[in-house]
């Protein structure tokens, strides 16, 4: 199958654009056709290691990676301010290519500047601005290239661009919130961490000689905590080699198929911490189908953008029948709803949008809902785990204490 660019136009003259996987041309006409659409252009969607994917050069891949090890695409504060000073020059009738280049010499970021610098070169060369955002899709996440071409092929580039800056501004903000969230409670369990370290590996032993002197067998509690200390002394590079190997084995086994799976899975009934994750897929899930489809991306094509979006397995799956179902002519909410992994009120959001003509809108209002109760969630976790913390902390330091002061006055008695 290959992917193909195509734009027509409906019935009421607007142009819409998209990327079809067929066979060949033809199979892409008779598509059109049977959703009433006339076609403009079809062509080739470019590949990676073609001529126009090497035309910038590595460069650009080389200082993105050195700069932003392991993550795929830019940080979503970087795609905001692009988004937004990109779509506010072609608003002012900048032209795409004097827009790239004047970001190109505002820029401060040396990765950035080097991939405006390959899509000023590639606009230049007569390439369209979405096969330019193709060249570098270690930067520009699926989502932006296809909105982009979506409004090259509507001539509403700078629109797209205005709600691709407004669906980034959301994704950061409600990333900070997360990040917010996470960080008090990691803290906190460093900081007990290295109290138990520093007690096992430092204070206790200094007990064990003064035992030692007296003739005293130490209590039950301070000799697990001296043999745990001594352990980690002695052998810490069989202590050490046994976390990295299970780390590996953890990392390893969640790559495979199997692993994703069910991993996919707890992370969706997991305590606390699973109907959190749910609601943010169903609001990423809201909040990108709405923007793409407000943008002109054809449907099938976004369901399929959304499941590279979202990685968990049961969501995935469960959107790719809906593809099929869309495929055969029947409503999404109906395959939606069979899935039950979406909640109710998102399922009739949809069948009310897709009856009345205004599904992006039905999404966009389901998204604020659900990034709010994410948020509220969020919220309402971090008063949650706090004492759960501090408790935890609290019984991890009495045990310390008590292994320090039954052994000082089992010594005070002997003297």
């Amino acid at each position: 199958m290959i992917r193909y660019r195509y734009r027509a136009k409906d019935w009421n003259g607007n142009t819409v654009g998209g990327i079809h996987k067929a066979g060949n041309e033809d199979e892409v006409l008779s598509y059109l056709d049977s959703r009433n659409l006339v076609a403009l252009d079809i062509r080739k969607q470019a590949v990676a290691g073609s001529p126009l994917q090497k035309m910038s050069g590595p460069a650009p891949f080389r200082f993105w990676r050195a700069e932003f090890p392991g993550k795929r695409g830019g940080r979503a504060r970087d795609l905001l301010v692009f988004c937004r000073q990109f779509g506010t020059m072609l608003q002012s009738g900048i032209t795409a290519l004097h827009a790239l280049k004047v970001l190109t010499r505002q820029s401060e970021n040396q990765a950035f500047r080097q991939v405006l610098r390959g899509m000023a070169l590639g606009l230049e060369k007569g390439n369209t601005l979405a096969e330019c955002f193709e060249c570098h899709p270690d930067f520009y996440p699926h989502l932006l290239i296809s909105m982009v071409e979506a409004g090259e092929a509507s001539g509403a580039l700078a629109m797209v661009m205005a709600r691709l800056a407004d669906h980034f501004e959301r994704r950061h903000n409600l990333e900070e919130k997360i990040r917010s969230a996470i960080t008090y409670p990691v803290a906190v369990s460093v900081v007990a961490l290295l109290v138990i370290l520093v007690m096992v590996l430092f204070v206790l032993p200094k007990f064990s000689g003064i035992f030692a002197d007296l003739g005293l067998e130490p209590p039950w509690l301070t000799r697990l905590l001296m043999g745990s200390g001594q352990v980690i002394v002695n052998y810490w590079y069989l202590v050490l080699g046994s976390i990295l190997l299970l780390n590996l084995g953890v990392c390893h086994y969640i790559k495979t198929a199997g692993g994703k799976k069910v991993v996919d899975r707890l992370k969706l009934w997991f305590p606390l911490f699973g109907p959190l994750y749910r609601k943010s897929i169903v609001a990423r899930f809201s909040r990108t189908l709405s923007t793409l489809l407000a943008g002109g991306v054809d449907i099938l094509w976004s369901l399929e953008l959304i499941e590279r979006i979202i990685g968990n397995e049961p969501y995935c799956q469960l959107l790719g029948k809906a593809r099929e179902v869309l495929r055969q002519g029947q409503p999404l909410a109906s395959s939606l709803a069979a899935g039950r992994l979406f909640p109710p009120m998102l399922v009739e959001m949809v069948r009310v949008g897709e009856e009345t003509g205004a599904l992006d809108e039905m999404l966009a209002r389901s998204a604020d809902f659900y990034e709010n109760e994410l948020a509220y969630g969020l919220e309402r976790l971090g008063t949650t785990i706090e004492p759960v913390l501090l408790i935890g902390l609290g019984l991890f330091v009495g045990v310390l204490v008590m292994a320090l002061i039954v052994p000082l006055f089992q010594i005070y008695r002997t003297i």
